[in-house]
């Protein structure tokens, strides 16, 4: 993709020091390998995480996305949804609490992009 423009936005509540619930959406909209295709991407995601004992939480979520491209007349357009339900556990070194470590801990946060990178394929 390039020529991209692109939105995301995250929002985080903590109904206490040891639970996070988590809203995130993103798109990007541009060009395909050249300019004669259009790509579109969207994801959008809830989760929950609990904290169990120090360091261990718990989370369940799940995660949509809509990806689609347009060859601009060329009859070889594409589009697919996937939904996807997550579940697991979550051990943090030197845990502090779920918002603790949101806050004070290391952390990377980064929006979906792999999947729109691998969409990046004509799709058929």
């Amino acid at each position: 993709m390039h020529d991209v423009w692109f939105g995301r936005f995250v929002g985080r509540w903590y109904p206490n020091a040891n639970s996070r619930l988590e809203l995130d959406l993103s798109y990007a909209d541009g060009n395909q390998d050249d300019a004669s295709y259009d790509m579109f991407a969207a994801n959008w995601g809830l989760r929950y995480d609990h904290g169990l004992s120090k360091g261990w939480s718990a989370f369940a979520g799940y995660r949509g996305g809509w990806f689609e491209n347009d060859d601009n007349g060329n009859d070889d357009d594409g589009e697919w949804k996937e939904h996807t339900v997550l579940i697991g556990l979550r051990y943090s070194f030197g845990g502090l609490g779920v918002k603790a470590n949101d806050r004070k801990g290391a952390g990377l946060d980064l929006p979906n992009y792999m999947r729109w990178a691998a969409a990046g394929e004509t799709l058929d």
